[in-house]
C-alpha cells in the first residue's frame, strides 16, 4: 500500500511538471514569409518552451555572410489578442545591429513575458511598422496537422516531400493535380483528382500526433506534416556519393515545375510574370538566362538544357535559390511565401533539399583596392588560405552536427567550396603585381581541382573561371613578356612556328627537312630566354641594343632565311588566329589534363575569339574543330554561335547611310583637324561622340542599349558620332548590324590606325569606352556623357 502510495506522488509530481512547462519542436505557422536568407532575412521559430515565468523562443537565423539585422526592442508576442513583450534575446543585443559572422548564420533565443500554458496559437512580431520581422499563427505542428489544408506531407520511410494538399490544387508526382471529387468524414478524406486526362484516387486517414496514413493509388504510406521552411535532415544516411554524368555526350534536359505561393504583387511585376533560372555556359565561359511565363497563381514549368549536372541560380530577383540539377531530371519546386515552405520534389530530390536546408556556402575572397598591382602570390597565399581552412572546419563542424548529410551532399557541397576558393585565387593573379603567378601558387589551385569529384567541370558555376584562368596565366608565362617600365606586355608566339610548319609538312603542303625545323625551334627558344632577360633590364637603351644584337645573330639569319621563303610566312600569317588556341593546348598538356576538358578549353578559346573579334570563324578554326573536338554538344555549340554570326554579317543593315567613308578626312594627320572635319556635317547639334572597339566588352553591352538611348533623346536633335578602335572592317560592321546602332542621325567611322590614335589622343582617352560631348556652338565639354546612365544623360543634353 505504501509503494502504491509512492507511485501516485510521483506520478501526481510528474503531471504538475507538464503542467508548469510545455514544448513545441518546430511548430507549424500560418504565414512566415522570411524563408529566403540571402538577400533578405531568412528567420525560422525551432522550438518554443512554455514555463510559468517565461516563455522562449527559439529562432534560426540566415543571410548573406558578414550582412547584418537588427530586431527592435518592441518585439512582442500576441494571442488571444493579448501581448507579451520581450524581455531579452540570446546571441543579440536587441535593437543593435548584429553581424552574421558565422557564414550568415545565427542561432538566438527571444525571451518573453509568459503566455498561458494553454495557448494554441500565437504570432511573433517585432512590430507593426512596414518591413517588421512578423511570423503570424505559430502552433504545435501535431496540432496544424489536424487541418488538412493547407499543409504538405514527408514519406516517414524515405523522408521525401511527396505530396501536399491546398485549396487550389494538390501537388504530387511533380504535378499539379485538380480536385474532381472530394468527401470528409471527420478526420478522413477521399480525393479524385485530375491531371491531363489522368485519374488518381487519394485516400488520406485519421491525424496522429501529426502523422497520416495516406493512400495514393494503390500505394499507402505512413506521412509526417512538414512544419520547418526546409526538409529537416533524412532519418538515414545515403552512402551514393557519385552525381548524376552523362559523360558530356549529349545535351539533356531538366524539366522544373514549381509554384511562387503568395509573392506579393509588386514583386510579380518586377520580374514581369517570368520565372527565370541562371546557367553557368561554361563553353562560351558567360550566363545564361532561361525564362518561363508564370500563371496569375505564380505556377510555372520550364525546360532547361544541360551539359551535365549543374549549379544553377534560379529566380535570382525573388527567392535566390542556388542549387544544383542533374540531367533528365524532373523536379518540382515549392516557394511558399504564405506557409513558410521552401521545397524539392522528385524522385531523386534528396540533394536538393539537403542544399536548400544546408546552403553551398559562399567561399572566396576580394583583392581590395589598395593591394591591386601590388600584392604577390606569396602574399595571399599568407593572406587567404587561413580563411579556406576557416571555412572547411566551418564544413566539418556542420557534418558533425548534421550526421545523415548525404555522401553526396558531402562531395558536392565540399568540392563546391574548394572551386570557389580555386577560382578566387586565379582571379587574383590579374592583380598580382605585374601579373606574375609562382610555380607554387598555381600548383596549388591545381591540387585543389584535382580534389573536386567529377563531373565537376559544372556542378560548381566557378569551375570553368578557374581552368580558363589557368590556362590563361600558364600561356602567359610562356608567351608573355614585360616589355617596358610600365610592366605592358607582349604576346610572341614564335615557339609555336615549328609546330605549325611540321603539321603543314606532314600534310604534304611544304617541304622543310628535319635539321630546318631545329634551326627554327633553336631560334625561337634563345627568343624567348633573350626576351626573359630582357625583363629584367631597366631602360630602353640596353634593351635595343640586345634586341638587336640577337636579330642580327647568325642563327636569326639562319632562321629568317627559311621563314622567309617558299610562302612560309603566308602560312604564319594565316594561322595567327589559332595561336592563342594552340598557346592554350601546349601549356595545358603537362596538366594531365582528360580529353573533355581538353575539348571545353578549346571550344572556349573558340568562343572568346568569336566573341572578341566579331567576326565568323576562320577556315582553319573550322577544321580544326571538324578533326580535334569529338563531343557532340561542344560541336554543335561553337558551330551554332559561329552559323548566327554569319548570319548577322550576312543581313541586311538598316540605314546603311550611317556608316561613312574616311574619304572626307584623306591625309589628315592632326586629331584636332581630324574631329572637326568630321563635325562639319553636324554643325548646330549637340553630338555624342562614343570612341568603343568591337573587342571591348563594357562598349559592347553599352551599345546593346542604343536603341533606347536614341528614343529617349529624340525629342533634342542629338547626333551620334561613333569612332572604332582597333577593329577590322567585318567586326566593326558586325557589331553595328548586331545590336541596330543604325539611325538618321547616327554616323559610324572606321578610321585608318593613325588617324584613330591621332583623334584620341586630342580627345584624351585614357579607356574604352569614352564618351564626349560637343555642344551646339562646337565646343568640346569636359563632362560625364555616359548613356549606360541614361538619366544622366538625358539631364546634361537638357540643360545644354
Amino acid at each position: 500500500m505504501k509503494r502504491l502510495f509512492l507511485t501516485l506522488i510521483v506520478a501526481f509530481a510528474t503531471v504538475c511538471g507538464f503542467a508548469q512547462e510545455k514544448v513545441w519542436e518546430n511548430p507549424a505557422v500560418d504565414r512566415n514569409c522570411l524563408i529566403e536568407g540571402f538577400v533578405s532575412t531568412l528567420a525560422e521559430i525551432t522550438r518554443v518552451e512554455f514555463t510559468k515565468d517565461e516563455t522562449r523562443v527559439y529562432m534560426h537565423l540566415s543571410r548573406r555572410p558578414d550582412s547584418w539585422l537588427r530586431f527592435s526592442q518592441g518585439t512582442y508576442l500576441q494571442a488571444d489578442g493579448k501581448i507579451y513583450a520581450v524581455r531579452s534575446c540570446d546571441g543579440l543585443e536587441l535593437d543593435k545591429e548584429t553581424f552574421l559572422t558565422d557564414n550568415g548564420n545565427a542561432d538566438v533565443v527571444f525571451h518573453f513575458e509568459p503566455l498561458p500554458l494553454n495557448t494554441r496559437k500565437f504570432d511573433f512580431k517585432e512590430g507593426d511598422a512596414e518591413g517588421d520581422y512578423c511570423i503570424l499563427g505559430v502552433e504545435s505542428a501535431a496540432t496544424k496537422a489536424t487541418d488538412l489544408f493547407p499543409t504538405a506531407w514527408r514519406n516517414t520511410k524515405n523522408g521525401d516531400w511527396e505530396i501536399a494538399f491546398y485549396n487550389e490544387n494538390v501537388i504530387y508526382d511533380c504535378r499539379f493535380w485538380n480536385y474532381k471529387e472530394r468527401k470528409q468524414r471527420g478526420d478522413k478524406y477521399e480525393f479524385l483528382l485530375e491531371c491531363n486526362g489522368e485519374e488518381l484516387a487519394v485516400k488520406v486517414g485519421k491525424n496522429r500526433h501529426g502523422r497520416r496514413n495516406i493512400t495514393i493509388g494503390k500505394r499507402k504510406c505512413e506521412y509526417e506534416i512538414i512544419s520547418t521552411i526546409t526538409l529537416p535532415d533524412y532519418a538515414q544516411k545515403d552512402t551514393i556519393s557519385k552525381l548524376k554524368d552523362n559523360g558530356y555526350q549529349q545535351v539533356d534536359t531538366v524539366t522544373l515545375t514549381g509554384w511562387l505561393r503568395g509573392v506579393p504583387k509588386y514583386k510579380m511585376e518586377r520580374v514581369n510574370g517570368r520565372y527565370g533560372v541562371i546557367l553557368e555556359n561554361i563553353l562560351k565561359g558567360k550566363e545564361e538566362i532561361f525564362f518561363a511565363a508564370m500563371d496569375s497563381l505564380g505556377r510555372f514549368t520550364i525546360k532547361i538544357p544541360l551539359l551535365n549536372t549543374s549549379e544553377v541560380l534560379m529566380d535570382w530577383n525573388i527567392s535566390f535559390i542556388r542549387n544544383i540539377i542533374e540531367p533528365g531530371e524532373t523536379y518540382f519546386l515549392l516557394y511558399d511565401l504564405e506557409k513558410g515552405h521552401k521545397l524539392f520534389m522528385g524522385k531523386n530530390a534528396r540533394l536538393q533539399n539537403e542544399i536548400l536546408a544546408h546552403p553551398i556556402p559562399w567561399c572566396g575572397f576580394d583583392i581590395g583596392y589598395e593591394d591591386a598591382g601590388k600584392i604577390t602570390a606569396t602574399e595571399v597565399m599568407e593572406k587567404y588560405l587561413p580563411e579556406l581552412k576557416e571555412a572547411e572546419a566551418r564544413f566539418a563542424r556542420l557534418l558533425e552536427e548534421h550526421p545523415t548529410l548525404s555522401e553526396r551532399y558531402i562531395r558536392t557541397v565540399g568540392g563546391n567550396q574548394r572551386c570557389q576558393f580555386a577560382a578566387a585565387m586565379t582571379q587574383a593573379g590579374y592583380s598580382f603585381k605585374e601579373r606574375r603567378v609562382t610555380n607554387e601558387y598555381m600548383d596549388f589551385v591545381h591540387q585543389l581541382q584535382e580534389t573536386l569529384p567529377e563531373p565537376a567541370y559544372t556542378f560548381c558555376r566557378d569551375y570553368g573561371t578557374a581552368l580558363w584562368d589557368v590556362a590563361s596565366f600558364l600561356k602567359n608565362q610562356e608567351y608573355a613578356y614585360v616589355v617596358d617600365d610600365n610592366g605592358n606586355r607582349m604576346i610572341k608566339y614564335d615557339r609555336i612556328f615549328p609546330y605549325i610548319l611540321e603539321r603543314y609538312r606532314d600534310a604534304g603542303k611544304i617541304e622543310i627537312t628535319d635539321e630546318e625545323l631545329v634551326v627554327i625551334e633553336e631560334w625561337a627558344e634563345a627568343s624567348h630566354l633573350l626576351y626573359r632577360e630582357l625583363e629584367n633590364i631597366p631602360g630602353t637603351e640596353e634593351r635595343n641594343r640586345r634586341e638587336k644584337e640577337f636579330y642580327e645573330s647568325e642563327l636569326s639569319m639562319q632562321a629568317k632565311s627559311i621563314l622567309q621563303r617558299d610562302g612560309f610566312m603566308n602560312i604564319i600569317s594565316a594561322e595567327l588566329s589559332m595561336m592563342q588556341l594552340y598557346a592554350v593546348m601546349n601549356v595545358t598538356e603537362s596538366l594531365g589534363y582528360n580529353r573533355v576538358l581538353k575539348e571545353i578549353l578549346a571550344v572556349h578559346c573558340l568562343h572568346k575569339q568569336l566573341e572578341h573579334n566579331k567576326e565568323s570563324l576562320s577556315p582553319l578554326a573550322l577544321q580544326y574543330i571538324e578533326e580535334n573536338i569529338t563531343m557532340e554538344p561542344f560541336k554543335a555549340s561553337i558551330i551554332n554561335e559561329n552559323d548566327k554570326r554569319i548570319a548577322i554579317l550576312d543581313s541586311e543593315m538598316r540605314f546603311p547611310s550611317s556608316l561613312l567613308s574616311n574619304d572626307d578626312v584623306a591625309g589628315i594627320a592632326e586629331g584636332e583637324d581630324i574631329l572637326r572635319k568630321l563635325l562639319e556635317p553636324l554643325k548646330g547639334k549637340v553630338v555624342i561622340i562614343d570612341v568603343w572597339g568591337s573587342w571591348c566588352g563594357p562598349c559592347i553591352d553599352a551599345l546593346a542599349r542604343s536603341q533606347e538611348e536614341y528614343e529617349r533623346l529624340n525629342k533634342y536633335n542629338v547626333a551620334y558620332l561613333y569612332l572604332a578602335n582597333r577593329s577590322s572592317q567585318e567586326s566593326w560592321r558586325s557589331v553595328i548590324k548586331e545590336y541596330g546602332v543604325t539611325g538618321e542621325n547616327v554616323y559610324h567611322y572606321n578610321l585608318p590606325g593613325k588617324q584613330q590614335s591621332a583623334v584620341e589622343a586630342y580627345l584624351k582617352v585614357k579607356g574604352f569606352p569614352t564618351y564626349r560631348v560637343i555642344d551646339r556652338n562646337g565646343n568640346l565639354l569636359d563632362v560625364n556623357a555616359d548613356p549606360r546612365n541614361l538619366d544622366a544623360l538625358e539631364n546634361l543634353i537638357k540643360a545644354l
